[in-house]
């Protein structure tokens, strides 16, 4: 007996416990392995979305900055002189000359992304540089682009992107002969034609392509990268600079090419190692943006966990073969003394004999057969139970037995008793109490309502009770009796509970297979405790049918003004006055407050995106926004709730503008101290401890100027001076001002006096002399 419960201990465990844990473990790790690599593939294809919307932005730049340059007016004059030494004898062609590399250098300086621009005219033996200015075609040092640019002009579509390459500095001092500089670049060509301006040429934007790389790239570490391929298969940027380009000889290309999805992954082995390739083909620029992911060590772990648990398997076997023996050892002794007290019972009339399994299996049945007497006794009350659910679900049958003992009376109404707000009924719902708390309300109500009434209760939907009452035809306004015996009711209920109870009342049913009707608009009118608050009593015939629509315009519009005059006092004061309004409000419909809630919160995010704040600065996000306000479960809390709202935006306005202030001050003091050296918006912004873009946005705000031309008015206030009161050459001039060449000085001056320095200091000269001699 003893090595029979052993045996077959033994084989329940391994066909029950370690044969299904070992097929399971084996199918996790797989469905693990694959939701593993969708998980990845979808983040990584995130990335290059991202990446190619960034890239589109900066390339519609270029392409809207470029339009922009090619109608400037002074290069109108331009295509007609390709000869820089003929320009220079013309006056008028020099001057636009000089005016268009202004507007080329600053234009480059002012955008950190290029690390040069040229223009370059058909034909031409010049070309002017963002970087050294006008210079003979044949002494600069990057040619590259000239080819591809003959490309275009003998035809081909379209602008071009050159894939990444590397960009020689034109600027050559004498220290920097022997090293090469420059800067990987990916250059942009626009071809200038006559339907744009009356010659033909090309602007080249060479861009940085470390500092392009820099708008988007977040540090992956060693394990992943980003390629950007155009549709000719060459390499545009890679952007890790990573040495993986290995796998584009791979025919990835092609697979890319083939695949008729627009992004899509898949698995290769690289130099031994699993990658997990993702790609995505941007619709608009022609670009593929491709990246990979290192799989090695998602899959070493996965093969150590396997391994883990072939050990944990096999020390399950044995410790569950000694327990299987020790088992069996065990329960062989109280079964053998079960079985003899069971043989001693006379009433169970078993032969003594038997064997030990059979006879307690003849015990099960009798427990099995007492416990079927016990439904039994309780069957009364599920199927009354059932009988309530089937007349709220509208599938009851009048003439039944069981429905004529609930509905006695030919007329009916519904009643749903919701307790608790939000947070108190998650706490009941989640521990036993609440089947008590119901069973005590059901009882109150089925002894309150019983005069001409005749009541039952059941708890639905786990967080509300629904009232079944039957009501006496001859009993004279029946629906205003309970009314006050609800009211009654929800009185003792508040003295026994200390959480509120709201109380929808569905219409009078005349007929007995309608109750559900009376049911359906009980539940109906429950959000209507948003309007009337907790510890209401809400009948159907409040609210329908006659809903009057209502929209306080006077009162919305003043919460919109002392919102952007910041008022708090006068804000809140509206604010509480309009929902008191609207609560006072007959016949209201819920969904017209809804619209009136939405209303403010539009107005309020308006406000925020009119002042130019960030709403993730204040807030999570709108859409949490409106979220948080459907939380409100009456119009106090929701009153509450958009009063700290307001509160919250006009205190982060206010410490916003006073931000600014500080930070523009602190700008003017700067430059004013330091024009005459050599600054520029960078070093400004540096030492005022902001970034250059928000640098920018504040001085235009409060100069209706740029910092740039701030500066230059400074330096050429004191320049005029200096030209007109002293002997010092121009070169002395430019350098007290703040220019590190003349040449620079000269060119400003000209662009914001239209006169260059030398002919304003005589044009000063001349009227000079006018006035002695008259």
């Amino acid at each position: 007996m003893k090595r029979f419960y052993f045996f077959k201990l033994l084989i329940a465990l391994i066909l029950f416990v370690i044969v299904p844990s070992s097929i399971i473990t084996t199918i996790n790790n797989y469905a693990t392995a694959q939701f593993s690599k969708d998980i990845i593939a979808s983040s990584e294809i995130h990335r290059l979305q991202m990446v190619s919307n960034a890239n589109n932005l900066v390339f519609d730049s270029i392409f809207r900055d470029a339009m922009r340059l090619s109608v400037d007016t002074s290069l109108q004059s331009l295509g007609n002189n390709k000869k820089i030494d003929e320009i220079v004898k013309r006056h008028n062609d020099m001057f636009d000359l000089l005016k268009f590399e202004t507007s080329i250098i600053d234009y480059a300086r002012t955008n950190d992304l290029f690390y040069s621009v040229y223009f370059y005219v058909n034909g031409a033996d010049y070309i002017i540089s963002s970087d050294i200015g006008i210079v003979r075609i044949n002494q600069l040092t990057d040619i590259r682009w000239i080819q591809e640019y003959k490309k275009l002009e003998n035809g081909t579509s379209g602008n071009i992107i050159l894939p990444s390459h590397f960009v020689k500095s034109n600027v050559i001092s004498v220290s920097d002969k022997e090293e090469v500089k420059g800067q990987n670049c990916i250059s942009y060509i626009y071809k200038i034609t006559p339907y744009t301006s009356n010659l033909k040429g090309a602007l080249v934007f060479n861009i940085n392509e470390e500092k392009l790389r820099s708008l988007y790239t977040v540090n992956k570490g060693d394990d992943g990268f980003v390629i950007i391929i155009n549709n000719r298969g060459e390499v545009i940027s890679n952007a890790e600079q990573s040495n993986n380009l290995e796998l584009l000889k791979m025919n990835l290309f092609q697979k890319i090419q083939k695949s008729k999805s627009e992004q899509g992954y898949f698995s290769l082995l690289v130099n031994g190692k699993s990658q997990l390739c993702s790609f995505y083909k941007s619709p608009n620029s022609n670009l593929i943006y491709y990246g990979a992911n290192d799989m090695d060590v998602l899959f070493r772990n996965q093969t150590s966990v396997q391994i883990k648990l072939v050990f944990a398997a096999f020390a399950i076997s044995l410790a569950g073969l000694f327990a299987a023996y020790y088992i069996s050892r065990r329960l062989y002794n109280p079964i053998a003394l079960l079985v003899k007290e069971i043989y001693a019972n006379e009433r169970l009339n078993l032969k003594n004999g038997s064997d030990e399994i059979q006879t307690i299996s003849k015990v099960l049945n009798e427990l099995l057969k007492e416990e079927n007497r016990i439904f039994i006794d309780n069957r009364s009350n599920k199927i009354h139970e059932a009988s309530l659910l089937r007349i709220i679900s509208s599938v009851n049958d009048a003439t039944d037995d069981d429905i004529m003992k609930i509905l006695p009376f030919p007329f009916t109404a519904c009643a749903v008793i919701l307790p608790g707000k939000l947070q108190e009924r998650m706490v009941i719902d989640n521990n036993e109490k609440f089947e008590y708390y119901a069973k005590i309300i059901i009882r109150i109500c089925e002894e309150m309502l019983s005069e001409g009434m005749c009541t039952s209760g059941i708890r639905y939907h786990d967080e509300s009770i629904a009232l079944i009452i039957s009501i006496d035809a001859n009993l004279k306004n029946p629906m205003e009796i309970l009314r006050e015996k609800l009211n009654k009711i929800q009185l003792e209920l508040s003295t026994m509970f200390n959480f509120p109870m709201t109380i929808t009342v569905g219409s009078l049913q005349k007929n007995k297979d309608t109750a559900y009707k009376s049911f359906e608009q009980a539940n109906e009118i429950l959000h209507y405790r948003f309007i009337k608050g907790y510890n209401s009593i809400i009948f159907y015939s409040d609210v329908y049918p006659e809903a009057a629509y209502y929209y306080p315009a006077e009162d919305i519009n003043l919460i919109e003004t002392c919102l952007e005059l910041c008022d708090k006092d006068k804000l809140f004061a509206a604010t509480e006055k309009m929902f008191k309004e609207i609560a006072q409000h007959d016949h209201i419909d819920y969904n017209n407050v809804i619209q009136i809630l939405n209303q403010l919160v539009t107005n309020l995010i308006d406000k925020i995106v009119e002042s130019h704040l960030r709403i993730t600065d204040i807030f999570e996000d709108k859409d949490h926004l409106y979220k948080s306000l459907w939380l409100n479960e009456t119009l106090d809390d929701a009153c509450n709730w958009l009063i700290e709202k307001y509160n919250a935006v006009i205190d982060y306005q206010n410490r916003v503008l006073n931000n600014d202030e500080i930070y523009f001050n602190n700008a003017i003091q700067f430059i004013k101290q330091n024009y005459k050296k050599d600054i520029n918006i960078d070093i400004v912004a540096e030492n005022i401890g902001i970034s250059y873009s928000y640098l920018r946005k504040i001085f235009k705000e409060k100069t209706d100027k740029s910092l740039v031309d701030y500066i230059n008015e400074l330096r050429l206030n004191d320049a005029k001076n200096m030209l007109r009161n002293t002997r010092l050459t121009i070169k002395e001039i430019s350098s007290l001002c703040g220019y590190n060449h003349e040449r620079s000085f000269s060119r400003v001056f000209t662009q914001y006096e239209n006169i260059t320095p030398g002919m304003y200091r005589n044009t000063y000269k001349q009227d000079k002399k006018v006035e002695e001699v008259s």
